[in-house]
């Protein structure tokens, strides 16, 4: 892989981790609703092990 691509990559997951913030919270406006956030997070953060994985055990 390229350094080309894998900062497109890189950009397009932090792109998407934000987007996938921004409608959490934006969602999640009531005290109530912050159990929309625990799903959004580990999303997220499962994202970026998989974005270490890649990028430092396999290339």
């Amino acid at each position: 892989m390229t350094l080309n691509t894998g900062t497109t990559i890189s950009l397009l997951l932090l792109g998407y981790n934000g987007l996938l913030s921004y409608l959490c919270f934006k969602r999640a406006r009531r005290s109530g609703d912050f159990y929309i956030i625990y799903p959004t997070l580990a999303a997220i953060l499962l994202a970026f092990i998989l974005f270490l994985y890649f990028f430092f055990l396999i290339a």
